[in-house]
């Protein structure tokens, strides 16, 4: 569990509140098949965090897309020039 979605383009990991571990007492290695309601239910109370993590993000992501002029919305970032590198023709990294 320390390292599930810790590497490159991972979640961040339980650090991050996005791993979570479910130990189920006196049940076999077939769990959705054996207990598939307890299954379904765990999986649905880490889905309930997921999803509104996600509406948050998304609402905040359309709120800073939505707040930039057509011209802005064409152009690479500031931040995405510094990561990747600007124009070639200019002296850039690509």
């Amino acid at each position: 569990m320390e390292t599930t979605g810790v590497g490159v383009g991972g979640s961040g990991g339980a650090k991050e509140g996005r791993v979570k571990g479910v130990v189920l007492e006196d049940v076999g290695h077939l769990i959705p098949m054996l207990v598939p309601g307890l299954c379904a239910e765990k999986a649905v109370e880490w889905l309930e965090v997921e999803i509104a993590r996600w509406t948050e993000e998304e609402e905040r992501w359309k709120r800073g897309w939505l707040g930039k002029t057509k011209r802005e919305r064409q152009m690479v970032s500031k931040e995405w020039e510094k990561r990747v590198g600007g124009d070639p023709r200019k002296g850039g990294k690509l």
